[in-house]
């Protein structure tokens, strides 16, 4: 998660953004790109910006995601 956060900050090293970017091939990652993009939109926007009913399915679709292993993590 922090990889991810720092792509789409623009912070990590062009290497590593490469890594992470080819990672981002599974339907699960791109999955879970859509939600820190529409995390971050939200968060840009402000309070009015969200729209109803988005932090309902934002827990719910945290709630269903997997959590990784630490073998998984690099």
């Amino acid at each position: 998660m922090e990889k991810l956060s720092a792509l789409m900050d623009g912070e990590l090293p062009q290497d590593d953004a490469e890594l992470a970017l080819a990672a981002l091939a599974g339907a699960d990652a791109q999955a879970s790109w859509r939600v820190w993009q529409a995390i971050g939109e939200a968060l840009r926007e402000g309070e009015d910006g969200v729209p109803p009913g988005f932090a309902e399915r934002l827990a719910a679709r945290l709630d269903a995601e997997s959590v990784p292993s630490a073998e998984a993590l690099p």
